[in-house]
């Protein structure tokens, strides 16, 4: 079942014999195409490729040190358990 509809999000204002769906993303098509149009400087592009280094290494970063925490706390737990050793001797 079809019916005529008419799209006027964004703009559009063909009729369609579809359903409301396929308008919306005929418009979002034609959204998309003319930002593309406009587009980012390249400053813009490598501003966000930096935060992307950025927020990556931070993450990365963050999971070394966890692991060395974790480290940390064993060996610490190992020394605080374990028994002593000997005294040594002196000549």
């Amino acid at each position: 079942m079809s019916r005529w509809i008419s799209c006027v999000e964004g703009g559009c204002s063909r009729r369609l014999a579809t359903f409301r769906l396929q308008c919306e993303a005929m418009c979002c098509r034609k959204k998309t195409a003319n930002r593309w149009k406009k587009g980012y400087n390249l400053r813009m592009l490598l501003a966000v490729l930096a935060m992307r280094l950025l927020e990556v290494m931070f993450f990365v970063g963050l999971a070394g040190s966890a692991v060395v925490v974790l480290i940390s706390f064993f060996e610490d737990g190992k020394e605080l358990i374990g028994r002593d050793e000997p005294p040594e001797r002196r000549a």
